[in-house]
């Protein structure tokens, strides 16, 4: 134990024990809206320390995963060669040689994004609407994906990588939560949000609807030609085009029964826009879609009452409800449409119903709520804030625009909660005219969740039902976020991509924060990452990165369908979509493996290490608690 602090010893300690327990350019078109800004990069250089640990080879710090032949029309995958640290000095402040041996971590935590649970036998899924919303939008349509049948069992295989990485590979200190930042399902249907709490909270899982024994979607109807066959793929693009493999029996086993573990953490979530408006674009509210949710009649083509269907709510008026309400009576089995058993656990939810849900969730892993209160009921919000150890604020957001379209933006409402939330830990910080204010209050360094980024807020869409709003951008968040030194970094999703964003301070060399935009568990990569916060001790501070594939083999070889080979499939299937490209995705080197350094905004010295040394032993402590199965499952 000689030349070991009795944290660092602890840490180790830690560490070991876990270690045992379309047309190419029409789809470039319909991307560009999603992708980051282009920034500079600032210097980059392999960070030192943090790639040795037995826990590596669980991360992409050991082994990636990459196409076996990128020239195939149709590949396999393989396993790739890791990916080290980067160091990025963006914001203008390089970290110390010798910081290896004085960090500290002040938290690590997990997150994932856009597990876009489906269930793809639901009417409401509605595969040829959403074509025709895309071919309205002038987009290319990401419906109909041939993994779709599979996202619980990609869910439940994220859950496994998260949970094999319990203690930091940089530092050994105990994953203190894990965050999803939305689109939690695809299609606000109330099923699509069962499933995936049960995936995380580690209940059983019936990943099915409509009747047991008979799959009941495009995938199995011969006329979808637009979507892959599983059983027999010869006469659909996917088979014909692409050379899309048959996989017979694959339908039936992702309706199967499964046992989730559920993860080893507590974990937050904040909504995205799938989970607030339909097919996370379109207005309607939740009530007006249930006899189509709920009824027997699914759209397998477009047909003139799928434009009816689709109009009103491309087009929102006062008369959305009336012209709605027109079309169920005449939604009957017949050309382009397919009867199907109805279900009524498929209904739409409401945001407030949706924190309903998540309140209902046991204490392990918890907390209960995942973020949200009774207080969000009884207020009718949709965001919230709390500590995590001595020295943390954790902020999440509601960034979506509730009326319709895909992006999103702040109401004045949420903005001036917001702003008071970072006064409340912040003992300097800038008015709005850019003069400093000080005063007499305990500084929390602010980590931010939300599910839009930066360059995918601008959506000012209103409510043609309610009053006016005022609505704030992206930019303008940034430039609040700016005001307020104790940000360091904003965590999200939304562009399915892996992507990391300085933000300088306009006002202190060194300082600002990093944006961090992780990709999807849907399309490829399907990776999920792994943050630390480190104290440099030297006036800095770093936020290592570090991207984590979902736990499935490579390989899709095998016998039977687990669930491991099953979310094998679904990650092979993703990665050679061809109106999805799969490297605007993955990001560069510098979107993934990371040291990202920011100037600290107050004294860290202020923060014990036993103050520290008791928040990650609590931590530590929380997998030994006994798990219990929510009743009635």
């Amino acid at each position: 134990m000689s030349g070991l602090s009795r944290r660092q010893f602890l840490q180790r300690s830690a560490l070991l024990g876990g270690a045992f327990g379309l047309a190419p350019t029409a789809v470039a078109d319909a991307l560009a809206p999603l992708q980051a800004p282009v920034r500079g990069r600032g210097p980059r250089r392999e960070a030192d320390g943090g790639s040795g640990g037995p826990l590596d080879a669980r991360t992409t710090l050991a082994a990636t995963i990459a196409k076996a032949d990128p020239t195939a029309l149709y590949s396999g995958l393989r396993a790739a060669a890791g990916e080290p640290f980067l160091v990025r000095t963006d914001l203008g402040v390089g970290p110390g040689a010798g910081r290896a041996r004085a960090r500290r971590s002040l938290l690590y935590f997990g997150q994932m994004s856009d597990t876009h649970i489906i269930d793809t036998q639901s009417p409401a899924r509605a595969e040829e609407l959403v074509y025709l919303v895309g071919f309205l939008g002038g987009l290319v349509s990401n419906s109909c994906r041939p993994q779709e049948p599979l996202t619980t069992q990609v869910l439940e295989q994220m859950v496994r990588a998260l949970n094999a990485v319990p203690t930091s590979p940089v530092t050994g200190a105990p994953c203190a939560f894990t965050a999803v930042t939305g689109d939690l399902t695809d299609t606000r249907n109330s099923l699509e949000l069962r499933w995936l709490i049960d995936v995380l909270d580690g209940a059983p899982v019936v990943a099915n609807s409509g009747l047991f024994d008979q799959y009941q979607s495009v995938q199995a109807y011969p006329e979808c030609t637009y979507a892959w066959h599983p059983d027999d793929p010869s006469g659909d693009i996917f088979g014909q085009g692409y050379g899309y493999p048959a996989h017979p029996g694959l339908l039936g086993a992702a309706a199967y029964p499964f046992a989730s573990p559920g993860l080893r953490t507590p974990w937050y979530a904040v909504s995205g826009n799938h989970d607030s408006v339909f097919i996370g674009v379109l207005y309607a509210e939740p009530d007006w879609l249930d006899p189509l949710a709920l009824g027997g009649n699914k759209f397998t083509e477009v047909v003139p009452l799928a434009s009816e269907l689709i109009l009103p709510m491309f087009e929102p008026s006062p008369s959305t409800p009336q012209a709605l309400e027109a079309v169920w009576p005449r939604m009957q089995p017949g050309p382009g449409i397919r009867g199907v058993a109805p279900d009524v656990r498929r209904r739409q939810f409401s945001t407030q119903e949706t924190i309903s849900m998540l309140l209902a969730s046991p204490d392990v892993p918890g907390p209960v709520g995942h973020g949200f209160t009774p207080a969000n009921l009884e207020q009718g919000t949709s965001w919230w804030a709390h500590d995590a150890g001595p020295a943390i604020r954790l902020i999440g957001l509601d960034t979506n625009n509730h009326t319709s379209g895909a992006d999103g933006s702040i109401p004045e409402v949420q903005w001036q909660w917001l702003e008071a939330q970072l006064r409340a830990v912040s003992s300097r910080y800038y008015d709005p005219t850019g003069q400093l204010v000080t005063q007499a209050v305990a500084d929390k360094l602010v980590i931010v969740f939300s599910h839009h980024t930066s360059w995918t807020m601008d959506n000012l869409a209103q409510d043609p039902l309610g009053p006016p709003l005022v609505l704030h951008t992206g930019d303008e968040l940034v430039a609040l976020l700016l005001r307020f030194p104790n940000v360091v970094m904003w965590v999200n999703g939304h562009t399915h991509a892996n992507t990391i964003l300085p933000h300088p301070s306009p006002r202190d060399p060194g300082a600002g924060f990093w944006e961090i935009n992780t990709p999807s568990c849907i399309d490829w990569p399907q990776q999920g990452r792994l943050l630390d916060l480190v104290d440099n001790g030297d006036g800095t501070l770093s936020v290592f990165t570090i991207t984590t594939n979902q736990a499935a083999d490579p390989s899709t070889g095998g016998s039977g369908y687990g669930t491991g080979r099953l979310a094998s499939i679904s990650r092979e299937l993703a990665a050679n979509l061809w109106y999805i490209p799969g490297e605007p995705l993955y990001g560069a080197p510098e979107d993934r493996n990371t040291e990202l350094v920011v100037k600290a905004p107050f004294d860290l010295s202020r923060l014990s290490d036993a103050a520290l040394e008791a928040a990650e032993m609590e931590r530590a402590a929380l997998p030994l608690r006994p798990r219990r199965v929510p009743a009635g499952v």
